[in-house]
């Protein structure tokens, strides 16, 4: 009789072991992917991956965003290096493909100075890029690096760019603002006060 008494609660551990099994699974299936759980439990063969190959693709982590019209569309899923190019490798909900050969990328950060994502534009025109495609690094763009821009000013311009981005501060937080559009408001200034190099 005791042994009948505590099969119910036997089969409720069973229970509720095997979803914490399939929990676990679930997780270290987003791990390996860098990826949320809506986009990289979708069964393979209903997603899209394409690749861009950028001259830098340095701060562009395996699981940063890819962007199309302002809208998130899929993950990074891995950079590697492919002789001079950076390759990034990107896993794009299947909706949004295919994709075509002259769709541009562009490396952007999603708030100033901080984490970078992948920005895809899509062109018509040219060859579909089928599932594991490349767009090719005559159509992408790396951000300017910002350390690099600041090591070609001069100390009093160093000062001066520090104070308006502190006085900026406060408008910039949560715009989804990148360096470059910084960076070209900038271009006058630069072009002005940059110290002579070499």
């Amino acid at each position: 009789m005791g042994n009948r008494k505590s099969n119910p609660f036997r089969a409720g551990a069973v229970t509720l072991a095997s979803v914490l099994i399939l929990i676990l699974v679930a997780v270290a299936i987003n791990v390996s992917f860098g990826l949320p759980f809506n986009l990289s439990l979708i069964p393979p063969g209903q997603d899209y991956t394409v690749k861009a190959a950028f001259t830098d693709a340095n701060g562009v982590n395996r699981g940063a965003d890819v962007v199309i019209a302002g809208h998130s569309v899929g993950q990074v899923t891995g950079v590697e290096l492919s002789g001079r190019r950076a390759v990034v490798t990107m896993r794009v909900a299947s909706r949004y493909a295919p994709l075509h050969q002259f769709s541009t990328a562009r490396i952007r950060y999603s708030t100033l100075l901080a984490q970078k994502y992948v920005e895809i534009a899509p062109r018509d025109g040219g060859a579909e890029l089928h599932s594991g495609g490349s767009i090719q690094s005559d159509n992408t763009l790396s951000p300017v690096d910002f350390d690099q821009f600041l090591s070609a000013l001069d100390p009093e311009t160093r000062s001066r760019l520090q104070t308006l981005i502190q006085q900026a501060g406060g408008g910039l937080q949560g715009q989804q603002q990148t360096i470059n559009d910084l960076l070209s408001q900038l271009n006058g200034l630069s072009q002005e006060s940059v110290a002579p190099l070499g």
